[in-house]
């Protein structure tokens, strides 16, 4: 057998052949879609009112515990009624998730006009009062109704009304009376059957309530007949309820007669402002001297405002009439305060209101109260209000409590002038009270003075229980050559 020769050049070539071929790898074979979770906030299905605007849902797309992107397909009309399905699919998922979104009829407001329940008379054709929906953007819907009345019919009916697009309806009851035979009512008048009123009075007519002979209130009565009270004579007035075979009149005579007034109390009354009017009353007599109690009172007086006012007393039985004049004045009272209206007192000190004097409207002077008190033992402002009897004013005064001034007296000058680099020492100071005692309280002092620097400087002194402070100006200059002595400035 012929064997062949390799050079090393081709060994290198083959063996360079056969470890590249060994390093290569197989491709990886396509990654398969993998189920996924599907988080939906709410859950997969959710009902929609018409008509509300449709929120998307927060959606989360889990695969191997990472979340992943997704497509949405398909749209939810909230103006439709219906059924709408939303698909969320996620990338590189086995599986999708459907959403359902039902678009539902939603809850109306109803307004229905007339009675309910509603009567309707026997035979009566049924005319319907209307009504009114809105959904719940306050929108007015189409409507419909359901129902049928038979008035030929007695009994209880129901009409169901319902809005375009609404959940829920509402229903009104008629019910259709019984019907009625004409038949004798019973009639009892109120007031008078023979009625009387003084020529020129308005005549009010009291009324009549009618019975059916069934013991029901027939509210249907006409009226027929006219009282003239501008001239003498007799009227008949006439009542007939409606189904009634029968009638009642009554009978009202107009007679001019003058009446006797007698006022209690005077004829023209002066009160004050803001006051209650007490009504002294009237006495009124017939021609025949008999007691009338029936007299009306027209006219008020009003008790808080100023003005001239007119009460004017007539019975309906007379023609004539009698007046008073009530007068309302000013009840407003002048104030005349001793001292200033605000004072100002030490604190501690004895506090004396200086008084005042009141006079009311005709210049008497009246009684006062005082409210309020003043504690000198405390800083601040106090109220004292004082009311005169019978006054619809007050006047106040305002009383200041304050901390005493006290005389300073300072020792040395002031401006005090020091030189730079010298020893400041404070001179002191004496403090008095008003009545000249001297104040051994603790003395604060505020302010510094520095030497080192040229400048002006304020040092203030206070001392407790006095309300003011006392200042004392520092001056610290450059000495001059003769204040050295020796003509060379200190050293800095």
């Amino acid at each position: 057998m012929k064997v062949l020769a390799l050079t090393p050049i081709v060994l290198g070539i083959l063996a360079s052949t056969v470890i590249t071929g060994c390093s290569k790898k197989d491709p990886e074979p396509e990654k398969k879609p993998q189920p996924c979770e599907y988080k939906i906030t709410g859950g997969n299905e959710v009902n929609l009112a018409i008509g509300t605007a449709y929120s998307k849902p927060v959606v989360k797309v889990m695969q191997e515990k990472k979340e992943i992107t997704y497509t949405t397909k398909g749209s939810v009309d909230s103006k439709k009624l219906g059924t709408y399905i939303v698909t969320y699919e996620g990338k590189s998922c086995s599986n999708k998730q459907n959403y359902t979104v039902k678009v539902v009829p939603s809850s109306c407001s109803y307004k229905l006009s007339g009675a309910n329940p509603l009567e309707l008379a026997f035979g009566k054709k049924y005319v319907e009062p209307g009504f009114e929906v809105k959904d719940f953007n306050n929108k007015v819907l189409k409507e419909s109704s359901t129902g049928a009345i038979n008035s030929s019919k007695e009994g209880s009916y129901t009409l169901t009304y319902k809005g375009e697009g609404c959940s829920n309806t509402a229903k009104r009851m008629v019910k259709v009376l019984a019907k009625v035979v004409p038949a004798a009512c019973t009639y009892t008048l109120s007031g008078l059957t023979a009625d009387k009123i003084a020529l020129g009075n308005t005549y009010k007519d009291p009324g009549v309530s009618v019975r059916s002979s069934k013991n029901e209130i027939v509210s249907d009565v006409v009226k027929t007949g006219i009282v003239n009270s501008t001239k003498a004579g007799t009227y008949t007035i006439e009542y007939k309820g409606k189904m009634c075979t029968n009638s009642i009149k009554r009978t009202v005579k107009v007679f001019a007669e003058k009446c006797q007034y007698t006022l209690l109390g005077k004829s023209t009354v002066e009160m004050a402002v803001g006051k209650a009017y007490q009504e002294p009353g009237v006495v009124v007599k017939g021609s025949e001297g008999e007691d009338i109690k029936d007299t009306a009172t027209l006219g008020t007086v009003n008790t808080k405002k100023e003005g001239s006012y007119t009460l004017e007393y007539k019975s309906k039985l007379c023609s004539n009439s009698i007046k008073r004049t009530v007068n309302v004045v000013s009840a407003s009272c002048t104030y005349t305060l001793k001292g200033e209206a605000h004072l100002f007192v030490d604190k501690g000190s004895k506090f004396t209101d200086p008084g005042l004097v009141v006079k009311d409207h005709a210049g008497k002077i009246v009684n006062t109260t005082t409210k309020g008190s003043v504690d000198t033992g405390k800083l601040g402002d106090s109220t004292l209000e004082y009311n005169g009897a019978g006054c619809v004013n007050t006047e106040k005064r305002t009383v200041t409590v304050a901390l005493p001034k006290c005389e300073y007296k300072l020792h040395g000058a002031s401006p005090l002038v020091i030189l730079k680099n010298s020893t400041y020492a404070d001179p002191g100071v004496d403090v008095k009270d008003k009545e000249g005692k001297v104040i051994k309280s603790k003395l604060i002092g505020t302010g510094a003075v520095d030497t080192a620097k040229l400048g002006r400087y304020i040092v203030s002194y206070k001392i407790e229980g006095c309300a003011n402070t006392q200042d004392r100006i520092v001056n610290v200059k450059m000495p001059t050559n003769e204040e050295l002595g020796n003509g060379l400035l200190p050293e800095n």
